[in-house]
């Protein structure tokens, strides 16, 4: 219960400069709940400021539950050795800028994916439409507990690994336009982000034109959760939801899950639900739910 004029703030408790927040009792729309956004750090801090005249018995407030997101510190390096640095690649670097990872809460678990945002045909404004797997965002309640993280990406080519605190966040949630899942359809999730994507987010393009056999495909996605990769491929098959795409170039993993698909020209033209590809079998087939239907 937090009145209006009060103010909730979490932060490094070492590093207050990394904060998330303020939540106000606008900004949640009258939720009872939530999840604020992730910090990046081993203690974290919650505050709630009440400004003069709040008496202090209408605010109340539970922290009842901590997601602790770590790296296996035996197992350092967690995604395969075939993936190409997305930095090493300017051609992509306008698409890369658009491609963001995605963490979903739910009651008890949390998970990792890719997404994009999405370009509209309304030249006047700038609506962050965001692209990802069904499988990742399922629905309004997952898409209320959802954060984007942004430019997780090496600033040159094969440099060192970014620091997770460098990473640019939108926490606040979206709305769930529209979705399907894989046993419905092509396993999507249109969404709209509540707060705005940060300057330098890009919005992809799209078509609806069905690529050659011959075309090279593009993936740009965080394998495992880690920096932003790219991988190649061809188009090996489709059915009436998906696209088969064999990668010959890099791979995908969990933590691609909802990544776009690309065509020579750059364009969006679908979603990753996931598939065989694999570093230690040296690409494979994925399957990405097809824009076009």
């Amino acid at each position: 219960k937090l009145p209006d004029a009060c103010e909730l703030r979490v932060f490094d408790t070492e590093d207050p400069s990394q904060v998330r927040g303020p939540y106000t009792a606008a900004g949640l729309r009258g939720r009872q709940a939530f999840w604020t956004g992730a910090v990046f750090a081993p203690c974290v801090t919650v505050e709630c400021f009440a400004p003069r005249g709040i008496a202090l018995s209408e605010i109340a407030l539970t922290a009842d539950r901590i997601t602790q997101l770590y790296r296996d510190p035996n197992r350092l390096a967690k995604e395969g050795s075939c993936h190409n640095d997305v930095t090493c690649f300017p051609a992509w670097v306008a698409s890369a800028n658009g491609v963001a990872g995605i963490g979903v809460y739910y009651a008890d678990d949390y998970i990792f994916c890719t997404g994009c945002l999405m370009n509209d045909l309304e030249e006047s404004t700038w609506v962050d439409y965001f692209m990802t797997a069904n499988h990742c965002v399922a629905n309004q309640a997952e898409a209320e507990e959802t954060e984007f993280y942004w430019f997780f990406q090496t600033a040159s080519c094969n440099g060192p690994a970014p620091s997770i605190t460098a990473v640019r966040q939108t926490d606040g949630g979206a709305d769930y336009l529209a979705g399907q899942t894989r046993a419905t359809g092509n396993d999507f999730s249109l969404l709209r982000l509540r707060n705005v994507s940060p300057d330098g987010a890009t919005y992809a393009g799209w078509s609806t034109t069905a690529p050659s056999a011959a075309e090279q495909l593009a993936c740009i996605h965080h394998p495992d959760g880690a920096y932003k990769r790219i991988s190649f491929g061809t188009l090996d098959d489709s059915d009436a939801d998906y696209w088969y795409v064999n990668f010959t170039d890099g791979a995908t993993e969990a933590g691609s899950s909802g990544a776009p698909l690309f065509n020579a020209s750059g364009e969006f033209i679908g979603q990753l639900w996931g598939g065989l590809s694999a570093c230690e079998s040296g690409g494979g087939i994925d399957l990405y739910g097809r824009f076009d239907v």
